[in-house]
């Protein structure tokens, strides 16, 4: 990868890298920046949340609106609600899964996960 000099970054644009609401869930992204910037996926899926969609719907569907314009787009999304619901898609390369943590509080620990090009129709690369 690389960078610019005095480059900024996306995770600072609000909506881009994150973005929360106390009343609805949260979201956060990986991927390519200047991608994201363009898109502000995080917000996007708290505000998709809001709308009343589940937090699997909400990142599926941020992600699809990047792999719209963007096939090759790698990157990918985790969006919680406040009732500790969470949902994951990303766009990948073929083969290679995402692995992304959850804390459970009843286990005390957090369980890593892989989100698999099986489970996730966004897989374009």
């Amino acid at each position: 990868m690389i960078f610019h000099y005095r480059r900024v970054g996306d995770s600072p644009i609000m909506g881009a890298g994150s973005y929360a609401d106390g009343e609805v869930g949260g979201a956060v992204c990986t991927g390519n920046g200047d991608i994201m910037m363009r898109f502000l996926p995080s917000y996007q899926a708290v505000e998709s949340m809001r709308q009343g969609k589940s937090p699997k719907e909400a990142a599926d569907d941020a992600i699809q609106r990047i792999a719209k314009y963007y096939p090759g787009f790698s990157g990918a999304i985790i969006v919680a609600n406040i009732k500790g619901e969470y949902g994951v898609a990303a766009s990948l390369p073929r083969d290679s899964p995402f692995p992304f943590c959850v804390y459970n509080p009843s286990l005390g620990k957090a369980t890593q996960f892989y989100l698999n090009q099986t489970d996730n129709p966004f897989s374009v690369l």
